[in-house]
């Protein structure tokens, strides 16, 4: 799933078939049921469609398949641009437009491409290897940022054709968020730790683990916040001089087919096909709180689980191994 921005309320929806519909709530904050969504089929593609995304300006889609084919399509009207990219026998695993729109970059398990938007020649190409590669921009996008690459986490500077792995433990870095103004990354690593780096790659001290692997993970228009969605699980994050501080975690009532979170407002939009006979999509506001705090220090909570479970937690809420006797 992907979506255009707060105002159009406008959601592109690819199945596994190939199929994509472009649907919109109007003037409707709470999306009703996709049925009930205005819309029919925009095209269909030849290969499953693995990613999709808007540009800018939500009049364009671009669309990677199972079989690493880009293309771009006219978002109202289903018509293909005169584009069309190969990039690689592999599925298409991250899309990103570039700040102005004249070029794209996609990444495969294999490569990552920087694309003309116009005709489709390939302006830069970087050979990676990873299972699942995501990317971020940034530098007005001058620096391309790569997580899942068994190299490391790699900072490409595609311009002058110059790579640099920026931390020690990259290898073990599966998602990477760079904030609006560029001036933190947040990245999380394979034990689901998630940290705080500055623009030097100075680590911030605290950092915090999640209950599952991060599907993704957004900082809000200002940068205070962080939103995470791993799973079932969505957290929120406030960043602070040392590091991040939960504010919030919430679960949801299932892990949902795709999410989309809008910086701007701060809402969250997941997909939904498991619960009921027609997929849905729902509209959450991360800020609303949905329960009562549970009362007492985190101290006293921890005494509580280790006394019920009768076993002790480690610093990160994981079960200590036990010790040979």
């Amino acid at each position: 799933m992907a979506a255009d921005g707060p105002r159009a309320r406008r959601f592109a929806l690819a199945t596994g078939t190939g199929s994509l519909r472009v649907v919109t709530s109007g003037q409707r904050l709470a999306l009703p049921s996709l049925s009930s969504l205005t819309g029919d089929e925009l095209f269909r593609e030849a290969d499953p469609i693995t990613r999709i995304v808007f540009d800018q300006t939500g009049q364009t889609i671009a669309t990677g398949t199972l079989h690493g084919v880009l293309r771009l399509w006219d978002a109202n009207t289903g018509v293909p641009r005169n584009f069309e990219s190969r990039i690689g026998g592999s599925a298409v695993a991250d899309i990103r437009f570039a700040p102005d729109r004249s070029w794209l970059v996609a990444a495969t398990h294999q490569s990552v491409q920087v694309i003309d938007a116009d005709d489709g020649a390939v302006l830069a190409q970087l050979s990676v290897r990873g299972e699942s590669l995501q990317l971020d921009l940034a530098d007005k996008g001058t620096k391309i940022l790569v997580a899942g690459d068994r190299s490391g986490l790699t900072v490409w500077d595609w311009h002058r054709d110059m790579t640099e792995t920026v931390l020690s433990d990259g290898p073990d870095i599966r998602r990477v968020a760079i904030s609006p103004v560029g001036s933190l990354i947040a990245t999380v690593d394979v034990s689901r730790r998630i940290a705080l780096w500055d623009e030097n790659m100075q680590r911030r001290s605290r950092r915090v683990r999640i209950a599952a692997a991060a599907d993704w993970l957004e900082f809000t228009a200002d940068g205070t916040v962080l939103v995470v969605q791993a799973g079932i699980w969505l957290y929120r994050f406030l960043v602070t001089a040392d590091g991040l501080r939960p504010q919030w975690v919430r679960l949801l009532p299932a892990s949902p087919d795709a999410s989309w979170f809008d910086r701007e407002s701060g809402e969250l939009f997941v997909l939904d096909r498991s619960r009921r006979s027609v997929p849905v999509v729902d509209r959450l506001l991360p800020g609303e709180p949905i329960g009562s705090p549970i009362e007492g220090t985190p101290e006293s909570l921890r005494a509580r689980i280790e006394r019920a479970l009768a076993l002790t937690l480690d610093e990160w809420g994981e079960p200590r191994p036990l010790q040979p006797l």
